[in-house]
């Protein structure tokens, strides 16, 4: 099972960029991941704990030699606030780096298999819109997209076969009932930097 650890900072809630992101980005990997779990932490929410041997630690360990816990713990007792805004604000800078680089893939991605699908003929039509639903799902079944879409179970099936052979859509279970179909290529952008951290 999968865990993303959701963490807001600004103080602007509803009027907040970055929190529309997160929320956005959380949205789709929960879509993704099924059995994921979410843990979500807002920092403005958070009251700071007492003074405790990680405090000790941050006090007595010298300025290089800092870990963002020490730079946190400073801010508690010495009103450190540009060391955290400096770790802060760079924290932030990536993500929002990341962000805007994987919505670039993402698009590339989309349009790229977009041009692909336009060259298979009659087939078109019906490919593109079960393509553009898996932008918004990127796991189906054949009975969800046709009823979403108002499609004929054989329209769909057919269609599928034809992002399979593209190689834009994989069958991901291995049955021969109740498949499932991976926009697997947008799901490997969508999940790039979310790996656990391993020690």
């Amino acid at each position: 099972m999968s865990t993303l650890l959701h963490i807001d900072s600004s103080p602007l809630y509803g009027r907040s960029v970055s929190r529309e992101l997160t929320a956005a980005f959380v949205t789709q990997w929960k879509a993704s991941r099924q059995d994921g779990r979410v843990i979500d932490r807002d920092l403005n929410a958070t009251a700071l704990p007492p003074i405790n041997a990680e405090w000790v630690g941050a006090v007595y360990t010298p300025e290089l030699a800092r870990t963002p816990q020490h730079k946190v713990q400073r801010v508690r007792t010495h009103s450190a606030w540009e060391e955290w805004l400096a770790l802060s604000l760079g924290g932030t800078e990536i993500t929002a780096r990341s962000a805007a680089e994987a919505a670039k893939q993402i698009l590339t991605l989309f349009a790229k298999d977009r041009d692909r699908i336009q060259k298979i003929g009659r087939a078109a039509s019906s490919a593109l819109r079960v393509h553009e639903y898996m932008q918004k799902k990127p796991l189906v079944g054949i009975g969800a997209v046709a009823d979403e879409l108002k499609l004929s179970i054989p329209t769909v099936t057919v269609a599928l076969d034809h992002l399979v052979r593209l190689g834009i859509a994989k069958e991901i279970t291995g049955k021969r009932r109740a498949r499932v179909f991976g926009y697997l290529r947008y799901l490997k952008i969508l999940s790039e930097g979310t790996e656990p951290i391993q020690h």
